[in-house]
């Protein structure tokens, strides 16, 4: 959808693998999920600045498309098994 993301990145749960929050590739930012304050902050942060945050989210399309559709899910569980049998 080409939006950026502000994600809950606390622990080993939550999204924060897939979300690059810093560099060139920058498709959103981590916050402590579990702190109101960390969440308004990520949030104005975001929000502070429309063209990064428009970048964001076009890196994050970007992301997507290359890791995550469900043909490159496919593609990668085909290798897992292929893996598998030699």
């Amino acid at each position: 959808m080409e939006k950026p993301v502000v994600v809950g990145a606390r622990g080993v749960v939550g999204f924060k693998e897939q979300i690059v929050n810093s560099g060139a590739d920058q498709n959103g930012i981590h916050v402590n999920g579990e702190d109101p304050a960390d969440i308004a902050w990520g949030i104005k942060a975001t929000l502070r600045d429309p063209m990064k945050a428009k970048n964001w989210g076009e890196n994050g399309r970007r992301r997507v498309i290359e890791y995550f559709t469900w043909r490159k899910v496919a593609e990668e569980t085909i290798k897992i098994y292929e893996s598998l049998q030699k």
